[in-house]
């Protein structure tokens, strides 16, 4: 009896070792390597477990395989081109090898096979030979580098639009947030690439592309191309390419924002959008400029850190000013900025402007208030001070201002950017804001010279750049 237990004992043993059960996480990894024998290409069982999360067992006096995914197998056997997934049986073009201890599977198992039956979304790049595995709700891209005689270009490809972010743009580094994306390769880099590292890694919501740059890069540009979905990063150190206006020139990087700041949400502002298409001149229409502006601003102030930024639209839109303000402080909004062009009857007249909302007869937070019953007001005892809608951004007055002299004095720097003044008007557009406001006039659409530079990427990154650097030398300096 004795006999017979221990010899049961030691079977069970000896199957669960031969069954080799191990259990892979998804998230091990989104792409493995194939390998090529003979003709065709060959993924081991070991990476096919990897690759789709999935638990493995191998029992080698059978030679029989079998993939357990999220409660679906993949039941397999060496030299047989025969696979049962699930109930459905299917033929590969080739059968299943054994090299060195492994099975090896045909690829065509996770290019056809597994999207059509697990509804997974397999990629095969036979360049790379990489099969990769899509996370739900992410975006596969790709990274590319092309060197030219006088510029280093990296080019992010997508079969869909990434929105995308610069986190540090300066002449040592440059790292780029990309929303949703999931990388499936890395390219190697050319002997004479401006670009000495590049990694890739993930982050919450997306991945990261960081860039480490040569000494003497002096310059970069940044451009979405629309057939099909790229984003291309350049960088040079070429006079030239700096005189055009596809590069910019790396300025002093960013400043960062201090802690202990009292500003933590900035409401970026497209004015118009929809059928309020705003000014039309030269061939731009105010209404896209403005949100390509907002963009770009989005996108500098991200390379500050530690500030939340909110756009009130993101597309073409339209918004009523009580839409925006509703917006602006249900986000929470430290400070509103929004973004606009300038027109006049005639060309001569150019510049941007920074206009704030008039003082005259000032109220709202800081100064009086109308009474409210305590019946009216929900049965409270004594008065409840309330400041009509109107008003409320009065009392933010002081801080509009010192916000408005910063944008200023940022804008102030950009080349071919003429100053046309500070202004106080009896903006609508400010009612019902609870935080500083104010309005920018980027520049007279009217105006052949400030339209050209309000078309072009280059010049609109510059532009949002210098308000950036603006709002984050106010909310440093305000931290008293």
């Amino acid at each position: 009896m004795k006999r017979v237990l221990v010899s049961t004992i030691l079977v069970t043993l000896v199957f669960a070792i031969l069954c080799a059960c191990v259990t892979h996480s998804a998230s091990a990894s989104e792409a493995r390597k194939a390998k090529k024998i003979g003709d065709r290409y060959y993924l081991s069982m070991n990476d096919a477990a990897l690759l789709l999360g999935a638990t493995k067992y191998w029992k080698a006096e059978t030679r029989k395989a079998v993939l357990n995914v999220e409660g679906t197998q993949i039941r397999l056997t060496v030299h047989s081109p025969v696979v049962a997934v699930g109930e459905k049986t299917y033929v590969l073009p080739s059968p299943v090898l054994f090299s060195r201890g492994v099975p090896f599977i045909p690829v065509e198992l996770f290019t056809e096979t597994v999207p059509a039956v697990l509804g997974k979304r397999v990629t095969w790049n036979r360049d790379t030979q990489y099969l990769s595995v899509m996370r739900e709700g992410t975006v596969p891209a790709s990274v590319s580098v092309e060197v030219t005689e006088q510029a280093t270009y990296v080019t992010v490809e997508s079969p869909e639009r990434i929105e995308y972010s610069p986190v540090r743009v300066s002449e040592e580094g440059f790292t780029l947030l990309l929303e949703r994306a999931s990388f499936l390769t890395k390219p190697a880099l050319p002997e004479n690439a401006m670009v000495k590292g590049l990694s890739v890694g993930r982050v919450s919501g997306g991945a990261e592309l960081r860039l480490a740059l040569a000494p003497g890069v002096s310059g970069y540009s940044l451009e979405r191309k629309p057939s099909p979905p790229r984003i291309v990063l350049g960088f040079t150190s070429s006079e030239e390419m700096l005189r055009s206006s596809q590069f910019l020139p790396f300025e002093a990087e960013m400043p960062r924002v201090a802690s202990g700041r009292n500003y933590r949400v900035v409401v970026i502002d497209a004015g118009h959008g929809g059928a309020d298409e705003g000014l039309r001149a030269g061939g731009s229409v105010e209404k896209h400029v403005n949100l390509e502006l907002a963009r770009a601003l989005k996108d500098a102030l991200a390379a500050a850190g530690g500030l939340e930024v909110v756009l009130s639209r993101n597309d073409d839109s339209q918004m009523s000013v009580d839409d925006r303000a509703v917006r602006a402080n249900t986000a929470g909004g430290d400070i509103f900025v929004s973004l606009h062009c300038d027109g006049y009857s005639g060309s001569q007249a150019r510049g941007y402007s920074v206009e704030v909302l008039e003082q005259g007869g000032a109220r709202g937070l800081a100064g009086e208030r109308r009474p409210l019953s305590g019946d009216a007001a929900g049965g409270s005892s004594g008065n409840v001070g309330l400041v009509p809608w109107n008003e409320v951004a009065r009392g933010h007055a002081s801080e509009s201002a010192a916000l408005a002299r910063y944008i200023s004095r940022g804008l102030g720097r950009v080349e071919g950017l003429r100053d046309a003044g500070f202004r106080r008007a009896p903006l609508a557009l400010f009612h019902g804001l609870d935080m500083p406001c104010v309005l920018v006039n980027c520049g007279f659409l009217t105006n052949p010279g400030d339209e050209a530079l309000l078309r072009e990427t280059s010049s609109q990154r510059r532009i949002a750049g210098a308000i950036a650097r603006g709002i984050v030398e106010f909310v440093n300096d305000s931290r008293r």
